[in-house]
């Protein structure tokens, strides 16, 4: 039981979604695949979002140049 406990946690960690054992009911299997599914579409606007907090902060930063040019 705590190799089994032990090796479901690892795979957890290492990236894959969720691990699943067998015999495993239709119900719970919908839910565990439309719950990755939606994790991986908030990763994907995360990232989006990251990117686009990382333009601004660029853009901020060569204004605040031309600012500090336009003083100096």
């Amino acid at each position: 039981e705590f190799r089994r406990v032990l090796f479901r946690s690892a795979i957890n960690e290492v990236g894959l979604f969720q691990y699943i054992e067998k015999p495993w009911e239709n119900e719970n299997l919908k839910l565990i695949i439309r719950n990755g599914i939606e994790k991986q579409k908030l990763m994907r606007e995360l990232d989006r979002k990251v990117q686009e907090i990382q333009k601004a902060y660029n853009d901020l930063q060569g204004l605040n140049n031309e600012i500090l040019k336009a003083f100096a």
